[in-house]
């Protein structure tokens, strides 16, 4: 009478196999979705460069050919900080207004709770819409608007 031992064996390596894929899986989603941050002007081309300090308009691109970085328009840009949707100059927007455009940025607090952020993302229907996080400098100038 067999005892299955074989069975369980072969049951162990195919989870051991399906837990691999989902690893490799897991870790190309967070490397695929970790290359666009706005922040300070960086040379890799798959950043997007927007310096809270310097008009955005004034921007060029980093570099000519095939790797430039992509330039963000001032118009671009939507902001969700505190519950609230602001452009580049911290003025509040509609998040409904926003979503005809092309090419919108939405950018967030790294801190903010991924609920929220899925929230806020629902709001905007742009299909096109590219998501990122916002670096300390924004952080800073956002907590000193008033």
């Amino acid at each position: 009478m067999p005892d299955g031992l074989e069975n369980n064996a072969m049951a162990e390596i195919a989870f051991a196999l399906a837990m691999g894929f989902f690893s490799i899986l897991v870790l190309t989603l967070v490397s695929v979705g970790s290359g666009l941050t706005v922040g300070p002007t960086g040379s890799s081309a798959a950043r997007l460069s927007v310096s809270p300090a310097a008009p955005i308009e004034s921007a060029g691109p980093a570099s000519e050919g095939p790797l430039a970085a992509p330039v963000l328009q001032a118009d671009n840009l939507v902001i969700y900080y505190a519950g609230q949707f602001f452009d580049v100059a911290l003025r509040p927007v509609d998040p409904k207004r926003q979503s005809a455009r092309p090419g919108l940025v939405l950018a967030f607090d790294p801190a903010l709770p991924l609920v929220e952020t899925i929230r806020a993302r629902e709001k905007i229907s742009a299909p096109d819409l590219m998501v990122t996080v916002l670096d300390q400098r924004w952080l800073d100038r956002l907590k000193a608007a008033p």
